[in-house]
């Protein structure tokens, strides 16, 4: 063997440990950083005055931004971790647009994670109608 091979080849567990470690403290300082990131919410619940339904059973997604540290916002790629939570409890029957506000967004429980803005849409048109 020639001796730069020698070089490498000598220690190289250590050599592995040494750059699999080096990795993870860049992984975790890179996520103690603050990001802002676009996500789609696609999972909603709607809470409805009684005695009436919606006509449309799904609601459409909605992109919003988030903003917080790259650990909070690794928790949002799963599709379940944001909701869209609406309560038509004060409507009535008919026809109207609902306007999404950043505090209907349900975020997972973490304290460096906030809503930024509705990007798409700003309203959501709905029609509610007596149960038969």
């Amino acid at each position: 063997m020639s001796t730069i091979s020698r070089r490498i080849l000598n220690n190289l567990p250590l050599k592995i440990g040494a750059v699999f470690f080096a990795a993870l403290l860049w992984f975790h300082t890179t996520t103690e950083k603050n990001y802002e990131y676009t996500f789609e919410v696609t999972h909603s619940e709607v809470k409805l005055p009684k005695g009436l339904k919606l006509t449309k059973k799904e609601i459409p997604p909605v992109e919003v931004r988030l903003g917080g540290k790259g650990k909070s916002l690794l928790q949002c790629f799963d599709k379940k971790a944001l909701t869209l939570n609406i309560d038509l409890t004060n409507y009535k029957a008919g026809t109207f647009e609902y306007p999404i506000d950043p505090s209907d967004i349900v975020l997972p429980k973490t304290e460096s994670l906030s809503v930024i803005d509705v990007i798409f849409p700003k309203f959501i048109r709905l029609q509610l109608i007596k149960k038969t």
